[in-house]
């Protein structure tokens, strides 16, 4: 007796199959019976589930839980070097509160569309709350994490728009280690530097209101 779940590419679907033996009198093989069901709307809802677990329903980005995930298992491996970037989103309560939950939606995913193009397609990039975001890329040390840092700032400084036309812009910060089990002192470190970034940005943010 068999039992398997196979994608049949022609139909387009996945099949369950169950496979019987059946024997004459004297117990020789002569033949079996297979039985085939059409799983696919079960498949389809489970993949769904699996994916629901792991991602943002807002921005199609990996959520909290998979970045821990992928966290505490990075720091059980030997990969390095790894970098972390912590972003937060630029006024996003007072998005909310002046134009509505709305709008605020619409820069969290104008935000998320900003992140995958600022950085690659290996890297994990998650949202972590509300208007805050965590990416890590594996394998990349403080060099190259200079060199992508520098082209990320470029890209946010060009007046990305939301679709109700709302500035997109980060405070960011970054760090790298080389050992993997020290991994969540690059995220505080990384977030420090967030936190760095943020205030400087808003001093001369005040500082240039003050001159005009």
């Amino acid at each position: 007796p068999h039992e398997a779940e196979v994608y049949i590419p022609k139909l387009n679907c996945y099949l369950n199959i169950t496979v019987n033996p059946t024997f004459d009198a004297d117990g020789n093989l002569v033949g079996s019976v297979h039985v085939a069901r059409d799983v696919t709307k079960r498949r389809e809802m489970e993949d769904q589930l699996r994916y629901l677990s792991t991602h943002d329903e807002m921005t199609k980005l990996y959520n909290r839980a998979f970045f821990e995930a992928e966290i505490e298992q990075l720091e059980k491996g030997r990969l390095a070097p790894i970098s972390v970037v912590i972003a937060d989103l630029d006024g996003l309560k007072e998005a909310n509160d002046s134009f509505g939950h709305d709008a605020g939606d619409g820069l969290i995913r104008a935000a998320a569309d900003l992140l995958r193009e600022i950085f690659r397609g290996g890297d994990v990039i998650a949202r972590i709350g509300g208007d805050e975001f965590a990416v890590i890329l594996k394998g990349v040390g403080e060099e190259l994490l200079e060199t992508i840092m520098l082209r990320a700032r470029q890209i946010v400084d060009e007046e990305r728009l939301s679709e109700d036309s709302l500035k997109v812009s980060f405070s960011m910060g970054s760090a790298t280690t080389a050992f993997p089990s020290r991994l969540q002192d690059a995220i505080k470190a990384a977030d420090m530097a967030m936190y760095q970034d943020k205030r400087t940005r808003k001093r001369k943010e005040a500082s240039f209101l003050k001159d005009v």
